[in-house]
């Protein structure tokens, strides 16, 4: 009995191959949804695999995922996976509250898989997160996100332009992001045709066979035993080492000749160099765009804050009029928290000062700061 209530737990934490999000807000409500389960039929009966799947919208109850799999479900069993599905067909939400990026750093948290595919509007309500974070936990997990935006705002710029930041496009990652009009008479061909390609993806990633040391041909170096090199390399060896030491006895007794004083000439000074300090510039992330700044090469402080008069002006609740400044000491650029009310972060520590450097990230209440050469 307690040998198989040890396979069950087993087979419960087992990680599933591929992690589904679901949005269910009045934003994906009707057709979306409708698409979204359709499509995602096309993964039942698959002979292995596991999927994890989850829906999300505003936070309840503290929760940012409702997950409808305990965690996993085998594609193998149709039934079940056809349950599982229809289970998407439960009302949606009333409001049009979104917490996108709260959900995605919940599936990437709980580990169930390392692809992750996020079937959304692409709308984010949330406060907090940036995607500048939830990219960078991704990459330090292992998680890639593959993202269909079918919801009603396929139109709308500023969030596709989101939707494109946290898929990784904008990055040059192919193939992790579609945006697919639910009114298009090609919509469900075209969704079903991604979602296979996620779990084409997703299938190469976890059968591809892992290298490791146990793995590889052990090759051993041969090196031939001292007995059975020939008699005359010693002897050749032997010689060029009594030449190397005859060269450099007969340099250390040979006398040194001094140069007459009138020749002498005084050493000519070394120049001085002007270390100017390397380019930099700042990538700040919002929650939908991201604005870039370069700094100049002075010794004004640069001022950054919510205020209209800083150098840098960030507009957002959670920066402080007076927030942090920036200052020149000699070539290394350096910031200084000026007594903010939700700190200065320089890679995770709160700072009061402290030098920058190309790849630190900066964060000052929810927003993130990437320091580029």
């Amino acid at each position: 009995m307690k040998g198989y209530l040890l396979i069950g737990v087993l087979a419960w934490a087992q990680p599933a191959d591929l992690v589904i999000l679901v949005e269910t807000s009045q934003l994906t409500c009707g057709r979306p949804i409708d698409l979204m389960r359709q499509a995602l039929r096309g993964l039942c009966g698959h002979s292995s695999g596991e999927v994890a799947i989850g829906t999300f919208s505003r936070l309840q109850g503290g929760q940012a995922v409702i997950w409808l799999t305990t965690p996993s479900q085998p594609l193998r069993d149709i039934d079940g996976c056809h349950q599982l599905l229809d289970r998407l067909r439960s009302p949606c939400d009333s409001i049009y509250r979104v917490n996108l990026l709260y959900a995605v750093e919940d599936a990437i948290n709980k580990g169930y898989g390392s692809s992750l595919l996020v079937l959304t509007s692409g709308r984010e309500t949330g406060r907090g997160l940036t995607v500048a974070e939830v990219r960078y936990l991704a990459k330090k997990k292992g998680v890639r996100l593959y993202i269909a935006s079918i919801g009603w705002l396929v139109n709308d710029e500023a969030t596709q332009g989101f939707l494109k930041q946290l898929a990784g496009t904008l990055e040059g990652e192919e193939g992790t992001l579609v945006i697919i009009d639910p009114t298009s008479s090609h919509a469900l061909d075209r969704l079903r045709a991604f979602v296979e390609q996620v779990w084409r993806r997703t299938e190469a990633a976890v059968r591809q066979p892992e290298t490791s040391e146990a793995s590889l041909p052990s090759v051993k170096e041969e090196t031939p035993p001292l007995s059975s090199v020939p008699v005359w390399v010693w002897i050749a060896l032997a010689g060029v080492g009594t030449l190397i030491a005859l060269g450099l006895v007969i340099r250390l007794l040979r006398p040194k000749s001094t140069p007459p004083s009138d020749t002498v000439s005084a050493p000519s000074p070394t120049p001085l160099v002007s270390l100017a300090p390397a380019p930099c510039r700042l990538i700040i992330y919002y929650p939908h765009t991201q604005q870039e700044v370069t700094l100049p090469s002075t010794n004004v402080p640069i001022t950054i804050g919510r205020a209209s008069d800083n150098a840098i002006v960030i507009t957002d609740s959670t920066v402080s009029s007076r927030h942090a400044r920036l200052f020149l000491q000699g070539n290394r650029w350096y910031i200084q928290d000026l007594g903010s009310t939700n700190g200065t972060f320089v890679n995770g520590q709160r700072i009061t000062q402290h030098p920058i450097q190309v790849g630190d990230r900066i964060r000052m209440g929810a927003i993130v700061i990437q320091v580029a050469g």
